[in-house]
Formats: C-alpha cells, structure tokens, sequence
C-alpha cells in the first residue's frame, strides 16, 4: 500500500465523510471510492469535478467508479477496488463492500490495510522495476 493510499485509509477513519451508496458522491455523501476521489483531489491530483442538477458528483466524467489517474494515484488494481474474494464471500470489490455488504468505513479501512489479494499493483510494478 502506497502513501497516497494510507491518506485515504487515514479519511475512511476520520469521520469528516458521510458515508453514502451507488455514486462515489451523491448529496454529500460519499463511497469509499468517492473519499478516494476527494483525498487525491485534495492532496494535488486534478481531476475536473462536476455536479449535476441531481446532486450527483462525477470526478473526470466518472460518477460510480475511479478514474485511471485516480486508480494509479492509489496503486489500485481496477476503478473499483477489486480484488480476490475470500473464499465463501459473494462480495469481490470495495464499491461492492460499501453498497451492498454495507460495511462502515472503518471497516473498509481495515481491510484495505489487510492488504486483500489483487487490489493493489506491487510496489515494484508500480516504479516499473
């Protein structure tokens, strides 16, 4: 796990996010995946933000999963979190932890800290070595 990726675990944890369901931003609330948008926004990565008359919040045009910039800010494997299911969970994703398990954020900040198989690029495929 990267240092951008500890910011956004450290944000799950700190309670200034509503969590929220289906949109990474909806009405002020967030997914995870949208905290993850917000972090990297926040901490120099530009994104262009735009929010619909619905109150739904797209960052660079995405408005249920994470742009490829984001992703590679993160050192995430795909735009929404995926990794390998433990054996007997139907759930295989953080966007899926979030909107259907319905797990608070600390409890996704905990597993992503677990370290899951599959969601992150190896530290030394992301420096290309």
């Amino acid at each position: 796990m990267n240092e951008n990726a500890k910011k956004w675990v450290e944000a799950l944890r700190g309670g200034r996010y509503k969590q929220g369901q289906a949109y990474l931003c909806a009405d002020g609330y967030y997914c995870c995946l949208g905290v993850a948008c917000e972090v990297a926004r926040e901490n120099g990565l530009l994104l262009n933000i735009f929010d619909d008359e619905f109150g739904v919040r797209s960052y660079d045009s995405h408005e249920t999963r994470l742009s490829s910039e984001v992703c590679a800010w993160l050192g995430l494997r795909s735009e929404i979190g995926e990794f390998a299911a433990p054996s007997g969970s139907v759930y295989c994703s953080l966007a899926a932890l979030n909107d259907y398990a319905e797990w608070s954020f600390s409890q996704i900040a905990d597993f992503i800290e677990s370290n899951p198989p599959g969601l992150f690029i190896e530290e030394k495929q992301q420096d290309g070595k």
